[in-house]
């Protein structure tokens, strides 16, 4: 082949489309595959990272207790770490936010901590006035 064939644009499209006309079934086949693979690939990494968000946030539950501080209720999904006197978002933002890091913020001083249920969680906040509006006379 002629090593100036591609030097203009126009014979490159051309040649791409013959081509791909040419071996339209085997790019077919091929791009199916991958993407097959691509899928399971993603799916089995999306499982390990659940698992381990999982993991980390159990260990994190049971470090405080396992249940809510002030009503006992102790389904895990709906509790939620509360910082005892407020400025989750400043630590989150400075110190990162990922589960990880929570929890190893967690372990060096416990004491800044709690489990409330979500409920909970939200009546301590607006009677904080931590939900982020500022309300006049409330």
């Amino acid at each position: 082949m002629d090593p100036n064939f591609f030097k203009t644009s126009k014979r490159k499209r051309d040649y791409q489309k013959n081509y791909q006309k040419l071996n339209q079934t085997t790019l077919s086949i091929k791009r199916k595959d991958r993407l097959h693979s691509d899928q399971e690939f993603r799916s089995s990494v999306n499982e390990i990272l659940l698992k381990s968000k999982i993991k980390i946030r159990m260990e994190t539950l049971s470090f405080l207790g396992g249940k809510c501080k002030k009503c006992g209720f102790s389904d895990w999904r709906a509790l939620q770490v509360d910082h005892i006197n407020g400025g989750g978002h400043l630590e989150n933002k400075l110190g990162g936010h990922s589960r990880r890091a929570l929890l190893n913020r967690i372990r060096k001083s416990p004491k800044k901590y709690q489990i409330l249920c979500a409920n909970c969680n939200w009546i301590k906040r607006y009677e904080n006035n931590e939900c982020g509006r500022k309300e006049k006379g409330q």
